[in-house]
């Protein structure tokens, strides 16, 4: 009975093959998506989630509002935050810091190493986060002042072939540390990335590092399995007040982030500098969102046909019932053939996904990995989705078709009833209502990006390579800038404490008639850093390299400061740091402009020239000779800097960076949308192939009594056109709420227009008229004699 049903099912697929290849690429494209959206939703949710005690960790953060900048939640706190929660707050088991150094350089005797990204911390750490010992014994790795732990990449970089335990290496020829152990590389789902350890206690603190008003590090804590996390956070105000002072509950407000939270929900939160491919959690829900909306694409096509090619068999059922077959025997026929192609399906899915996944990879930037040993039931829920929707499509044709008497079959007088058809109607316009949605969205996001790169950021980024600085490169600055600028495609050289597009550091500052400071963005520059970048002086004058006075003792505002501080002409007044001891003079009046990314609106800003050493040097190359530039400036850099590798970047680039999460999801709504527009058009062209069908008469005896070809396709097309129409009165109500919201993310972003919203719908009805028009304009040209002979 089986191998029966098995071999009717198979050659009913070929007989009528082009719309099995219709129902099954839809389905499987679907399901393609599904599986591709999924293992990427995974990745971003699985991070920090290897930790054993990840539930009970917790970072510290500040909510900010010190008065001259708008307020802030910041991944920052201070120094003592940790022992002092630890000692006072019976719920908290335990804490440790994370400070951040970058580019250390150490020497094993015989060649220097750079190690990136290093992390002091305290000796708890590796007893609070699970990154996972290879040599040593981590209770005691970071026990000591000057001990260092190497991940096991970096380790290989020093004393090769030797066990390394217990060696020393120095840090800058200078200070000794002592290897005490190896971990294994950090896993790419950990939120705190890392080549090496050393203990904290090796950083040399001043003074006001120490205290209750400097936030210079990132804070853990390790609290009890039980613990009320509310309750913790409402003892934190007078905490604050007991060690910052009294008010200052007022301006700093601790709270608690879950560690399993900081990758998704960290995106309002800025100075987050130890946030490994930082993302949101929006933007999860949206791809999520997208798989349910392109499966359920998927599954009404697939449904849609599969009931409307039913309706094409009931003589077929006549027949069959004739000859004795039972009506739960063709039930479990359609049912079972229904099945059977979402099984098929499933299959190509699986072989597609399987192909596409590395450019997926590639196009996300993220090492996503077609392997179900890590998700054992993903499988099994695609086998059941893929059983669920045949089931269900095949319900029709098993419970509806198998009832009729076999005499009415026979005799040709099945109809298909006005309900079915107008619950097909229902699953077109559901359809068609996704897809526009996802059209007009895939618009406004790529006019949203246009807009961010298009957008003046008042200066000038283009052609300008930057150079990370150490000590060396800042005793040497002068001599390098002076031979660089020897090369004729070097235009100019700056140097600054920060990079723009970066969170700028906010400092107290004080100004002339204000009896309180203000907490605002501080830029410390080279002096002709306003001139190199074309930053517009709007009232008085630039810093001059030849006025000594303009070096710590001199002050450009922008116009948000300025407003600030209710200063029309700002210039000649009074202006200086809060801890400088004489107040120096604002010589300028700067237009605003973008220091910050555009998700953030430009907030007050303070430039000016300390003697502090900077982090950046910024060298402006001609785009006609960019390689002849690099070369002399590696060459130059060899020859000045022999203890630091030489590395650079481009500041477009960097400010590309700043909205790679946006691009790519642009990039996968741009995908998903194709997808479903597809889909979608797959399953209007097999209703509508099917729908002609069923008509060829009717064309036939319209024809004869002198019909137009033109009239015919009218008569074909306007059904199909109403419910498009009809999609598109549907979708845009919805689809303006979620892209408002969206675009809310950005400081400056465009405004939606009606347009984009027609350009949507008109493009909705081309795809559609072309869709159903191929069969319209076939079956209205055909012979009339043949469409009389049908049946």
């Amino acid at each position: 009975m089986l191998k029966s049903y098995l071999t009717v099912a198979m050659r009913n697929l070929w007989k009528f093959r082009n719309y099995s290849f219709i129902n099954l690429f839809g389905l499987a494209v679907g399901m393609t998506a599904c599986l591709i959206i999924y293992f990427f939703v995974r990745y971003e949710s699985n991070f920090d989630r290897f930790h054993e005690k990840a539930s009970q960790i917790y970072r510290v953060t500040e909510y900010q509002s010190f008065n001259g900048i708008t307020p802030q939640h910041v991944a920052l706190s201070m120094y003592p935050m940790g022992e002092t929660m630890t000692r006072d707050l019976p719920e908290v088991i335990d804490f440790t810091r994370s400070w951040r150094r970058q580019d250390l350089r150490f020497n094993d005797g015989q060649k220097n190493v750079i190690l990136p990204k290093t992390l002091a911390v305290d000796s708890s750490f590796l007893s609070i986060f699970d990154f996972h010992p290879l040599e040593g014994q981590p209770e005691a790795m970071l026990r000591e002042p000057y001990s260092i732990v190497l991940t096991e990449s970096y380790a290989s970089h020093f004393f090769s072939g030797e066990n390394i335990i217990g060696k020393t290496i120095a840090l800058d020829d200078t200070i000794a540390y002592h290897i005490t152990g190896i971990i294994a590389d950090v896993p790419e789902n950990s939120h705190l990335q890392f080549d090496a350890l050393v203990s904290i206690g090796s950083i040399p603190l001043m003074d006001w590092m120490e205290g209750w008003d400097a936030n210079i590090l990132v804070t853990y804590l390790l609290l009890n399995e039980d613990a009320d996390v509310e309750s913790v956070v409402a003892r934190f105000p007078a905490m604050v007040e007991k060690y910052g002072g009294e008010g200052a509950s007022q301006t700093i407000q601790v709270d608690l982030q879950p560690l399993t939270d900081i990758h998704l929900g960290s995106t309002h939160i800025t100075h987050d500098y130890q946030n490994y491919k930082k993302f949101d959690r929006n933007y999860v829900y949206l791809f999520s969102a997208l798989a349910v909306f392109i499966m359920l694409i998927a599954c009404i096509n697939f449904m849609n046909i599969t009931a409307a090619r039913s309706a094409s068999r009931y003589r077929e059922v006549g027949i069959r019932k004739t000859i004795g077959a039972r009506r739960l025997q063709l039930a479990g026929q359609f049912i079972g053939e229904s099945v059977l192609m979402a099984l098929f399906a499933l299959a190509v899915a699986l072989l597609m996904a399987k192909l596409l996944f590395p450019y997926v990879s590639e196009l996300s930037g993220r090492p996503l990995s077609f392997n179900f040993s890590d998700h054992p039931f993903v499988l099994p829920a695609m086998l059941l989705i893929g059983i669920i929707t045949g089931a269900i499509s095949g319900v029709y044709p098993a419970l509806i078709i198998s009832a009729y008497q076999p005499a009415s079959t026979l005799k040709s007088e099945f109809k298909g009833t006005h309900s079915k058809t107008r619950f097909r109607n229902i699953l077109v316009v559901i359809q068609f209502s996704i897809a526009i949605g996802l059209i007009v969205g895939t618009l406004l996001v790529v006019q949203q990006l246009h807009f961010l790169n298009k957008h003046t950021l008042g200066f000038n980024k283009e052609n300008v390579l930057l150079l990370p600085m150490n000590r060396t490169a800042n005793q040497n600055y002068e001599t390098l800038r002076t031979k660089f600028m020897q090369h004729s495609a070097i235009l100019d050289v700056t140097a600054s404490g920060q990079r723009l597009g970066n969170n700028i550091h906010q400092m107290s500052s004080r100004y002339e008639g204000f009896d309180e400071g203000f907490s605002i963005s501080v830029l410390n520059v080279d002096l002709n850093y306003p001139s190199f970048y074309n930053i517009e002086i709007l009232d008085g004058r630039t810093f001059q390299t030849a006025n000594t006075a303009d070096k710590q003792n001199s002050y450009i505002l922008n116009e948000t400061l300025a407003k600030k501080l209710n200063w029309e002409s700002p210039v000649g007044k009074g202006a200086r740091l809060n801890w400088l001891p004489e107040m120096g003079t604002v010589i300028g009046l700067a237009k605003d402009f973008n220091f910050n990314s555009l998700h953030h609106r430009v907030e007050p800003l303070l430039i000016t020239s300390q003697y502090w050493e900077f982090d950046e040097m910024s060298v402006r190359v001609s785009s006609g000779n960019i390689e002849g530039a690099l070369a002399h400036i590696e060459n130059t850099w060899q020859q000045l800097v022999t203890d630091y590798p030489f590395e650079y970047a481009f500041l477009d680039e960097h400010f590309e960076q700043l909205y790679l999460a946006d691009r790519q999801t642009s990039d996968v709504i741009m995908i998903i949308a194709g997808l479903a527009i597809i889909i979608a058009c797959l399953g209007l062209f097999g209703l509508s192939a099917i729908s002609t069908e069923l008509r060829t008469k009717e064309i036939g005896i319209r024809k004869v009594l002198g019909a137009s070809v033109w009239e015919l396709i009218y008569m074909l097309c306007k059904g199909f056109i109403g419910l498009v129409f009809l999609a598109f009165i549907i979708a845009i109500p919805l689809t303006y709420i979620v892209m408002g919201s969206w675009l809310q993310n950005f400081a400056y972003h465009i405004d939606m227009s009606l347009i984009t919203f027609f350009l949507a719908g008109i493009l909705a009805l081309i795809i559609a008229l072309f869709t159903v028009g191929y069969h319209a304009i076939s079956t209205a040209r055909a012979n009339p004699v043949q469409a009389l002979r049908y049946e």
